[in-house]
């Protein structure tokens, strides 16, 4: 069954594939902040008719980006509470000095639904772009501005590693876990301090994975002589 990483180009012979690069990138760009000004219902719906419309153009089923968001559920959870308890309103619950509003819950669900149209926007651009695509779109926009080609360049770089290591860290923490569940790192220990040493005993591991990643592909840069451009 396929299964769309965040962050990770798919390969599909699609109208969405077969754009300039450089259109694109004003489009989803545009899209994404045009996200966090949806304020009505209709706005909403027009912009999960383009969502779809777009996610059809790519090939890649609309489910597949929804299930990108799992990763952003915690994120999500947390403006909800936070907009509830900290928003003047009309109050429907009370916990002490806290209350629970309408606008509050309200606020925290449009708040939501703004990041969240904005992130399946990236995604379908970073599902459809590839990272050298990318950094040449960046480097021309940036050429086009009176960038400097050197700085250009290694912000491109830098923007390309960053959007593409989401997913292939979240894939490494996954077998990280997994790889601790089979040495039975998660079955003695129980209670807060037992969770706390769960946590480190993935966190360690990924740091240092972490650090290797970013070794290599220093090495790797300067190798290929990108110091020098």
């Amino acid at each position: 069954m396929f299964k769309l990483p965040f962050g990770r180009y798919v390969y599909r012979n699609s109208v969405l594939h077969n754009i300039e690069p450089i259109y694109k990138v004003f489009l989803f760009i545009s899209l994404s902040i045009a996200s966090f000004f949806l304020s009505s219902i209709l706005f909403f719906m027009i912009f999960f008719g383009i969502f779809l419309l777009l996610s059809f153009l790519s090939k890649i089923g609309p489910l597949e980006y929804f299930k990108s968001l799992k990763l952003f559920i915690i994120l999500f959870i947390f403006i909800i509470i936070f907009q509830s308890f900290f928003s003047y309103g009309r109050i429907l619950y009370s916990l002490g000095w806290l209350n629970i509003t309408y606008e509050g819950i309200l606020n925290g669900i449009t708040l939501s639904l703004r990041l969240a149209f904005s992130i399946l926007f990236i995604q379908i651009f970073l599902a459809t772009t590839t990272p050298i695509q990318m950094i040449d779109s960046l480097v021309k926009i940036m050429t086009f501005f009176k960038i400097s080609r050197k700085y250009s360049l290694k912000i491109s770089l830098i923007f390309s590693l960053s959007m593409n290591f989401i997913s292939i860290f979240n894939i490494e923490i996954q077998n990280i876990y997994l790889s601790q569940k089979a040495r039975g790192a998660f079955i003695k220990n129980s209670g807060f301090f037992g969770k706390i040493k769960q946590f480190f005993s993935i966190i360690f591991p990924f740091f240092i994975l972490t650090l290797n990643s970013a070794d290599e592909i220093d090495k790797i840069l300067k190798i290929k002589g990108f110091e020098r451009v």
